[in-house]
């Protein structure tokens, strides 16, 4: 009779250290699978600094808008330069210099019809755009803004403004939370009102004055375009 209830005793007692055991090693692989579900912070970080690391570079630029003409010149075409396939302009110039400094990345903004290589020529059409508050097709598609947080903008002032299909672009797209860097060039108007603009387009989007290049001051561009880009560092 003691044999038995000693036996019964001893069943009970190893049952109940399972059952402790079996808890414990429980709430301990509970808490691993929660701890590898959840990123650590340095994880976060790190995905963050790798978006803020490298820019985007969108420009606009009247040389990649410009149907090939063999028979351009300095003086029908100023600022335009053949480049084997097409033309570059100073906007498209400007923009690589700054993707170059900053290591960003590069996107044009195309149009689906090109415009004209004479210069009194785009200068009239650009002013009919605007005129007519034109929204011109765009050919060019940006599939992935969401990779980038910071956006240097390149644009000429065209008539005191953005050139319309700059307004096409910004219809189409949403630059919500990102920060946005305007980069104008022009035969003397600067910024003009140019910014406010931007930011009326993208009103979730902070939006500043970056640097003016005059079209006369290309010669030396680049080194205002590098003091400046450094000096923001």
């Amino acid at each position: 009779m003691k044999s038995q209830c000693f036996l019964r005793l001893i069943l009970v007692v190893g049952v109940a250290a399972f059952a402790v055991t079996f808890t414990a090693c429980g709430n301990r692989n509970e808490q691993a699978m929660a701890n590898s579900a959840v990123p650590s912070a340095n994880s976060i970080t790190e995905s963050k600094d790798s978006i803020d690391s490298k820019p985007l570079v969108i420009y606009f630029s009247r040389g990649i808008n410009t149907a090939s003409d063999p028979n351009i010149d300095a003086v029908t075409g100023p600022s335009l330069k053949p480049d084997g396939v097409g033309f570059r302009s100073d906007e498209q110039v400007l923009a690589e210099w700054i993707a170059t400094e900053t290591k960003g990345d590069l996107f044009p903004i195309q149009t689906v019809r090109k415009y004209p290589t004479g210069y009194e020529e785009i200068l009239e059409v650009g002013k009919r755009e605007k005129t007519e508050d034109t929204r011109p097709a765009l050919s060019s598609h940006l599939e992935n803004l969401n990779d980038y947080r910071t956006i240097y903008f390149v644009y000429p002032n065209w008539w005191g403004d953005l050139p319309m299909p700059v307004y096409s672009f910004f219809d189409t797209y949403d630059f919500s939370g990102k920060k946005i860097i305007a980069v104008v060039i022009s035969g003397g108007g600067g910024f003009a009102g140019t910014v406010s603009y931007i930011q009326h387009l993208e009103p979730n989007a902070e939006v500043t004055e970056g640097i003016e290049i005059y079209k006369r001051d290309m010669d030396r561009a680049r080194n205002q375009i590098v003091s400046w880009l450094r000096s923001e560092k």
